[in-house]
C-alpha cells in the first residue's frame, strides 16, 4: 500500500465531519514520526561509539604488536627506538 501523500490526505480529510479527528491524527502522527526520530538518533550514536571503540582496539592491536616486533623499523637505524633492535 503506497501512503497517501499530503494532498490526497488533505482531500481525504476535508470529507471528514470533525475537525477534532484530524487534529488528534496529526497530533499522533507527529508524536509517532518524533519517537521514530529519536530511536534512529539513538541509534546512530550506538554504532559510532562501538566503530570509536572497534578502532582504538583495533589500533591498540596493531600497536603492541609493532612494539613486539618492530614493525615499521628501519633496520639500519643507528639511533631512535628501533636502533635496539
Amino acid at each position: 500500500m503506497t501512503p497517501l501523500t499530503p494532498k490526497v490526505w488533505a482531500l481525504v480529510m476535508a470529507g471528514k465531519k470533525s475537525a477534532v479527528f484530524s487534529h488528534d491524527f496529526a497530533v499522533l502522527l507527529a508524536d509517532v514520526k518524533g519517537r521514530i526520530q529519536a530511536a534512529q538518533t539513538r541509534a546512530v550514536l550506538s554504532v559510532n561509539a562501538e566503530l570509536v571503540r572497534l578502532y582504538w582496539d583495533i589500533g591498540r592491536i596493531i600497536d603492541g604488536r609493532q612494539q613486539r616486533e618492530g614493525w615499521g623499523c628501519v633496520r639500519y637505524s643507528t639511533s631512535g627506538p628501533c636502533s635496539a633492535q
